[in-house]
């Protein structure tokens, strides 16, 4: 899309790095990022604050595990519950898992 043309998710990193302490905008932009560009916006923006120790980065690690969280959820409601088969996001979604693990 254009947005993600026009750098849209560098412009969401930025705005929530900018307002640590707005919750519910963080988490919005983290959902704004998946709309766009799926499991890989979540991953780029968890990226872009991989090495950051500011209450903002902190702020954007906090968001995309939100929104993590809550693709999980919802994929296993979906599924009917834990004893179902993984969905095929479900890797990528554990591989976003680690990367924030990963985190210096």
């Amino acid at each position: 899309s254009w947005i993600l043309c026009g750098r849209g998710v560098e412009v969401v990193h930025c705005a929530i790095v900018a307002a640590p302490g707005d919750e519910k905008f963080a988490q919005s932009g983290a959902w704004l990022v998946y709309t766009l560009d799926g499991l890989k916006g979540l991953t780029d923006l968890l990226w872009r604050s991989r090495s950051g120790s500011s209450a903002g980065h902190a702020a954007v690690r906090v968001a995309v595990a939100w929104a993590v969280f809550e693709l999980v959820r919802g994929q296993r409601a979906e599924a009917g519950g834990s004893g179902s088969q993984p969905q095929p996001e479900s890797a990528s979604v554990v591989s976003i898992l680690v990367d924030a693990m990963e985190l210096e």
